[in-house]
């Protein structure tokens, strides 16, 4: 008798997508379906609760803490928030995110101006994280969109963002599953990215869903912190603030 060995091969087509920094919130809320309003807003996205603060008490996370306080402290002297723009704005978040990354002790690295491509955008993102996986490669978990005004445009980039790498991921678990190596991710469990929308001194707190076990799961859901957060560098509360938003990262 003759024996077959069955192959199954995966093939990928780029289309054309736009520019992240070319998408409005109005066409973002038609591709995903978020609301209909003719001129929807930031409020008609599913509000992400139940956001924890981190107590950072460890030893590890005090000295994350005293090393942002510090840092801080010396951008404020040297160049205050109320005259930045985008890049000042920039050199502060990237304060936070480095310290919250080191916090993991190098399950986790941060990319910077990091290029992603999706099925919907491309272009580069302003700051990644990203986790090392068992096989060496790495996948994104969270995207920071720096906007230094238009919360709106910001919050719509990052959702494109976000989409774009978990389908970057869902395509990756896809071609792994044709192996047979035992997977790291259960297919069943929701992908999942979080993303945030900055100056540094309002936050937005972003979730990306996409539900593989719905026969809807291509299209990502979306929550967004209803409250922002907001850090006041020129009041006595500004390190209680700060603390509070790296607990949250």
């Amino acid at each position: 008798y003759s024996k077959t060995n069955t192959k199954t091969l995966t093939v990928a087509l780029e289309t054309p997508t736009k520019k992240y920094t070319d998408f409005t919130f109005k066409e973002v809320n038609s591709l995903y379906e978020i609301s209909n309003m003719e001129t929807p807003t930031m409020s008609d996205l599913p509000p992400f609760t139940g956001i924890s603060t981190e107590p950072l008490d460890s030893n590890l996370h005090k000295e994350s803490l005293r090393r942002l306080l510090d840092e801080l402290d010396s951008r404020i002297r040297v160049v205050p928030l109320d005259t930045a723009n985008e890049a000042t704005c920039s050199a502060y978040v990237a304060s936070f995110l480095t310290q919250a990354v080191l916090i993991f002790n190098g399950e986790l690295t941060l990319a910077p101006e990091r290029p992603l491509r999706g099925r919907h955008g491309h272009g580069k993102v302003d700051y990644a994280i990203e986790a090392l996986a068992n096989d060496g490669s790495r996948h994104i978990l969270g995207v920071t969109e720096v906007k230094h005004e238009d919360y709106r445009k910001g919050l719509a980039q990052n959702l494109v963002q976000l989409e774009s790498s978990l389908t970057v991921r869902k395509r990756k678990r896809s071609s792994d599953d044709n192996g047979d190596e035992e997977q790291e991710e259960d297919s069943s469990v929701p992908l999942r990215a979080y993303g945030i929308v900055t100056d540094a001194i309002n936050w937005y707190f972003v979730e990306c869903t996409i539900d593989q076990s719905q026969e809807s799961g291509d299209r990502p859901k979306f929550r967004i912190s209803k409250l922002k957060d907001i850090i006041n560098y020129d009041k006595d509360t500004w390190r209680f603030e700060a603390e509070s938003v790296l607990g949250q990262i």
